[in-house]
């Protein structure tokens, strides 16, 4: 593998663990956002909101957990890529893993939101369209980490038959 391959794949990396940092500090501040909203409205005796904020606040740990996941899971694949094993069965299930984490995460997301838009008569969210947006983005990364998941799945079968022409 030369060395701007290398560098390539150290990159993406590199960028893999600083949006787990960046994404832990959202989490924690959607967190802390969450429980001073549950307490407020514990307060107030106001229990749709109290619903609201349990599903916030769950939803931010369902989503947190399975984007760690991809990101590990991205991180270590983008390891097996540096060394030049592209079409791997490792890899194929890195794929598929990623594919899995992300489908979660959409998935959570868009059930959140119907979940919050039943419980409160409306979102109460100012930056609902925001999450709407990951929603989306997320079910898109599934599809394309599908995709390259059935494109290396592929391309191990072909791999595997040429080797054992040779």
């Amino acid at each position: 593998m030369n060395k701007r391959t290398n560098l390539v794949f150290t990159l993406l990396q590199a960028a893999a663990v600083l949006i787990a940092l960046v994404g832990t500090v959202a989490a924690v501040f959607l967190g802390g956002w969450g429980f001073s909203a549950f307490g407020h409205f514990m307060d107030e005796q106001n229990y749709a909101y109290v619903g609201y904020a349990v599903v916030g606040l769950l939803t931010v740990a369902a989503v947190s957990v399975f984007s760690y996941g991809a990101l590990y899971h991205f991180f270590t694949l983008c390891q097996r890529l540096k060394l030049g094993t592209a079409f791997t069965p490792a890899n194929e299930k890195g794929m598929h893993r990623i594919a899995v984490c992300c489908g979660i995460c959409g998935g959570t997301l868009f059930l959140a939101l119907l979940l919050a838009f039943a419980m409160v008569n409306g979102f109460a969210l100012p930056f609902v369209y925001l999450l709407l947006l990951f929603a989306i983005a997320y079910s898109c990364i599934a599809l394309v980490a599908y995709a390259l998941e059935l494109l290396v799945r592929r391309a191990t079968a072909i791999q595997q038959e040429n080797d054992l022409t040779i």
